[in-house]
């Protein structure tokens, strides 16, 4: 494995500090995926903001009860229900997409319990520094077993500065344990959808 860490200036200002690791995938086809940046949330909430509340960093203690890595993820409540009639964003600071021929894509682990149709997950991309968003997956309400994987391919944004953002609304009607993230990873490199 090999590490090595970067500022990245965006727009005059520097935006994160990311630790580029190198390392392969279990189920990857020949070639090596390559870490561009990795959000685990073990130092906290760095550059990412949270709006309009609900959004916190910490140790789960309901929910999943647990992480994928280290003991920090982010939920929509690490300790019990979201509330009602949540609109919550989680956002990542601005970063450059790779070339598309790098074969770029966000990647992260999630964790999602709602009452069906009452409490909804989304992920979202900016190109504008987040004045308007894209929406580019989600509406999963529900509930699944456990962490899952999910991915977002970037080949459309290939060398556009963006931002991204989890955004979980719910109703009035009803709570559950909400949403939980964790590294949440940009990517380059072969893919094939696995789900470790």
């Amino acid at each position: 494995m090999r590490t090595v860490c970067k500022l990245r200036i965006l727009g005059g200002m520097a935006a994160a500090v990311f630790c580029l690791i190198s390392v392969g995938l279990p189920g990857v086809a020949m070639g090596q995926v390559d870490t561009i940046w990795i959000q685990d949330f073990e130092s906290g909430q760095d550059a990412w903001s949270i709006t309009g509340g609900v959004w916190e960093v910490g140790v789960p203690t309901s929910g999943p009860n647990g992480t994928t890595s280290g003991t920090q993820c982010a939920a929509t409540n690490l300790d019990g229900n979201y509330p009602y009639d949540a609109n919550a964003r989680l956002i990542s600071p601005p970063f450059e997409v790779p070339g598309a021929g790098e074969n770029p894509r966000l990647r992260f682990y999630n964790w999602f319990s709602t009452n069906s149709g009452h409490g909804n997950c989304w992920v979202d991309i900016s190109t504008d520094y987040g004045v308007s968003w894209t929406l580019v997956q989600g509406n999963w309400t529900g509930g699944g077993d456990g962490w899952g994987r999910g991915s977002v391919y970037l080949r459309g944004y290939a060398g556009d500065t963006v931002m991204v953002r989890f955004r979980f609304t719910s109703d009035g009607y009803s709570t559950g344990a909400g949403w939980y993230l964790d590294d949440v990873v940009l990517e380059t490199g072969p893919y094939e959808d696995v789900t470790q």
